[in-house]
């Protein structure tokens, strides 16, 4: 992968698998990676154990249109533009109850 000092990333399902792998890679290519999870809690701790506080929570849950809308707003008020999503996140289980 090459350098990413220049993106701007936002990462669904970031605090866990194969997102927090995803994360964690980018943030070693020097992106600016945005971790966007449900729970806050379990967002400080993936935070932590990527030893890298530049990782940026933004606390969603994709089932939830508002919180959705309100994860928008946030990201919005961070940055410009996206340059890259990687739509990790987990929807299909609050979707369908499976």
């Amino acid at each position: 992968m090459p350098g990413l000092s220049d993106k701007v990333v936002l990462v669904t399902g970031g605090n866990t698998g194969i997102g927090y792998e995803t994360v964690k890679q980018l943030l070693l290519k020097n992106a600016k990676a945005h971790l966007a999870a449900c729970s806050l809690d379990k967002a400080v701790a993936a935070i932590k154990r990527l030893k890298n506080e530049t990782a940026i929570f933004i606390q969603v849950d994709l089932a939830d249109l508002r919180s959705l809308r309100k994860a928008a707003d946030t990201f919005l008020t961070q940055e410009a533009r996206l340059d890259i999503l990687f739509n990790n996140g987990q929807v299909a289980h609050h979707l369908w109850g499976q």
